[in-house]
């Protein structure tokens, strides 16, 4: 890439332990690449020295025998499903520089209990803990978006939803067979009538005349407890947008490679680390909503090939 060294491959055999370096020859190791390690079964343990930037999607994907990771502080963004499927992973602490993460990034990880996750989230993954093994985990102030199936499945018991939350997506909270309590804050703008179980019995924690109270329409088996709010109302700078680029005619095998962005549009791996193809009319999706000032951004770069979808698609 521009900006430095990609891992791309491993070749490793009888390998427990990867250790991934600041530097490959002169060149700053910014990255590693979609789907490197993806099934190994050997590996146990990776650790990273600083540098690495990004991380692709699928990297350690299914890798069984994954118990321990510690990422480096330089990371900004991780891609969707990097840690799928890994059964073994334990707990894991996100560096605070880190953005974005993708979809599913925790997905089946059966034996996570506890997740740290950085302050400057703004946004949770469709399916990041989805039949998880996570029982506690506690959302960055930040949190504006609960993604689709979030937490379904999984072992929460307890939890306070961040005071700056405004949507709540479908299925977040579903199957949730432990949740017992649950405390929403008046700055929530939607819940989808189906995030929550609806028979399910909990107790719900809210503001009288807040969005959460409405849910009595339908949650017929929670009880609803009455709170003072305190937090501060939102300055309405949400406008969050899914983006997707449209290649039109481009041969569906280049949707799978950034060459196709880089030569169409001069956009480099690094500018889109971890957009997936959507397998239909050749088009590459963002892994995550944008806010308004990036829309701008990326209108400056595709023009009329960006497709924007609010938060509801």
């Amino acid at each position: 890439d521009k900006d430095g060294a990609l891992i791309v491959g491993f070749q490793g055999k009888n390998v427990t332990r990867i250790i991934i370096p600041s530097v490959i020859g002169d060149k700053p190791v910014i990255g590693v690449w979609h789907e490197v390690f993806k099934g190994n079964q050997e590996i146990e343990e990776v650790i990273f020295k600083e540098g690495c930037q990004y991380l692709g999607n699928a990297v350690f994907s299914r890798c069984s025998s994954l118990r321990t990771v510690r990422l480096p502080k330089s990371l900004k963004e991780i891609g969707n499903e990097t840690f799928l499927g890994c059964e073994r992973l334990q707990n894991m602490i996100i560096p605070e520089n880190v953005s974005v993460l993708g979809s599913s990034v925790f997905n089946g990880c059966t034996m996570l209990k506890k997740l740290i996750l950085p302050n400057k989230l703004e946004y949770i993954p469709e399916q990041m803990l989805c039949d998880s093994g996570i029982e506690e985990i506690q959302l960055p102030d930040r949190v504006r978006i609960i993604g689709k199936k979030a937490f379904m499945g999984t072992s929460i018991r307890s939890i306070e939803l961040p005071t700056q939350l405004e949507y709540i997506l479908l299925g977040a909270f579903a199957m949730c067979q432990d949740l017992e309590t649950v405390v929403i804050h008046s700055n929530v703008k939607r819940i989808d009538p189906y995030a929550f179980d609806r028979g399910k019995s909990m107790t719900i924690y809210c503001a009288e005349g807040s969005v959460a109270q409405d849910m009595k329409s339908y949650m017929k088996n929670a009880a609803f407890e009455y709170i003072k709010e305190t937090s501060e109302p939102l300055d309405g700078r949400i406008g969050y947008q899914r983006a997707t680029i449209v290649l039109g005619d481009t041969n569906q095998s280049d949707v799978h490679r950034p060459e196709a962005l880089n030569q169409r549009f001069g956009v480099y791996k690094s500018a889109t680390w971890s957009w997936g193809d959507s397998n239909k009319n050749n088009n590459i999706d963002m892994n995550r909503y944008i806010s308004v000032d990036e829309t701008e951004e990326l209108k400056e770069i595709f023009g009329e090939s960006l497709v924007l979808h609010s938060f509801r698609d």
